[in-house]
C-alpha cells in the first residue's frame, strides 16, 4: 500500500510540472540546409561535376533565331544590347557610349540610329544564340585571358550547306525610329537578306525594298532597281566583354563538347575535363 501511495504521488507531481515544461521559453533560430543535409563521413572531398554539352551544327541551326512577325514590344536577345542603339562604321556596329534606357525603344540620336534589339530580330541564325548562351558568341579579335570578348559577330562559317539563304523582314512603320531613315523606302517593307553560300556576303545582311535576294555568284547586294540596296557586316563591339555559361562556371564543372548532326551523328570534340580554353574553342569553330 506504501509503494502504490508513493507512486501515485510522483505521476501527480509530473503532471504539475509537466505545464511548467512547456511554458519555458526555448530557443527560435532561422532554418538552414545543414539542418537537412550531410556529407558522409568518408567523403573528403569535392568532385566538379561532368558535364557533356551536346551541340547541334545541323543545317537547320542555321535558320533565323526569330521566325514570327517582328513586335516592337517584345525584348529579343541576342549579340546586341536590346537596350542600345549602335553607328555603324568600318564593318562594325559601335553602341551609343550614354546610358541605356531600361527597355527597346526608338533610337532618337541620329549618330546612333540602330536599335540593338532590330539587329538581334533581323540578323541572328539559330547557331549564333547558342553560341551567345555558350560562350558569349562568336569572337571576332583575340579573347582575353578569361575567354572574355570585346567584339562578337554572326556566323560566318558554315559547314552544312541547308539553310544558308534566309530572309527577316519588318514594315516600314516598325522600321522608323529603328535604323538610319536614309534606308528607309517611303513605303512598304525592308527586307534583311543572309546568304551564308555567297563567299563575298556571307556573314552580313543585304538590305533591300523587295523580297528578290541577291544571287549566289553577287558580289554586292545590287539588284540594280530604285532603291539602293546595302550591305552590314554582322559585328558589334562591346566595351563590357561578352562571356557564356562556360567561362562563367569554369572550374567548378569538368565539361566535354559533343557536336551532332543528322548526317554525321555525334562527334567529341572536346574531351571530358577541356580546359575553358578548349571548350571555348570548340564552340566557336563549330
Amino acid at each position: 500500500m506504501k509503494r502504490q501511495t508513493m507512486t501515485g504521488i510522483s505521476v501527480m507531481l509530473a503532471l504539475l510540472a509537466l505545464p511548467a515544461t512547456l511554458l519555458w521559453p526555448v530557443e527560435v533560430r532561422a532554418q538552414s540546409m545543414s539542418d537537412y543535409t550531410a556529407s558522409p563521413p568518408f567523403v573528403s572531398n569535392t568532385v566538379p561535376a561532368n558535364i557533356l554539352l551536346l551541340l547541334d551544327n545541323s543545317g537547320s541551326m542555321n535558320n533565323m533565331a526569330f521566325t514570327t512577325a517582328f513586335n516592337p514590344a517584345t525584348t529579343y536577345s541576342g549579340l546586341f544590347d536590346a537596350t542600345e542603339c549602335y553607328s555603324y562604321s568600318s564593318n562594325v556596329f559601335q553602341p551609343d557610349p550614354s546610358a541605356n534606357p531600361a527597355a527597346p525603344g526608338n533610337c532618337t540620336n541620329a549618330s546612333y540610329p540602330w536599335s540593338g534589339n532590330l539587329l538581334n530580330y533581323a540578323a541572328q541564325r539559330e547557331i549564333d544564340m547558342v553560341k551567345w548562351v555558350m560562350i558569349g558568341g562568336m569572337c571576332n579579335v583575340t579573347r582575353d585571358a578569361q575567354f572574355n570578348c570585346s567584339q562578337v559577330k554572326g556566323q560566318d562559317n558554315f559547314a552544312a550547306t541547308c539553310c544558308l539563304a534566309q530572309t527577316q523582314s519588318i514594315t516600314v512603320a516598325q522600321a522608323t525610329g529603328r535604323m538610319p531613315a536614309t534606308n528607309i523606302p517611303a513605303s512598304g517593307s525592308l527586307y534583311f537578306h543572309h546568304r551564308g553560300y555567297n563567299s563575298t556576303l556571307k556573314g552580313t545582311f543585304c538590305l533591300d525594298d523587295d523580297s528578290t535576294p541577291p544571287s549566289s555568284s553577287a558580289t554586292s547586294c545590287s539588284d540594280s532597281d530604285a532603291y539602293v540596296e546595302t550591305d552590314w557586316k554582322i559585328v558589334v563591339n562591346h566595351p563590357e566583354t561578352t562571356t557564356g555559361v562556360i567561362q562563367k562556371v569554369g572550374g567548378k564543372a569538368r565539361f566535354a563538347l559533343m557536336e551532332f548532326n543528322t548526317s554525321d551523328g555525334g562527334h567529341l570534340a572536346a574531351n571530358m575535363g577541356s580546359s575553358v580554353g578548349t571548350m571555348v574553342s570548340g564552340v566557336e569553330t563549330t
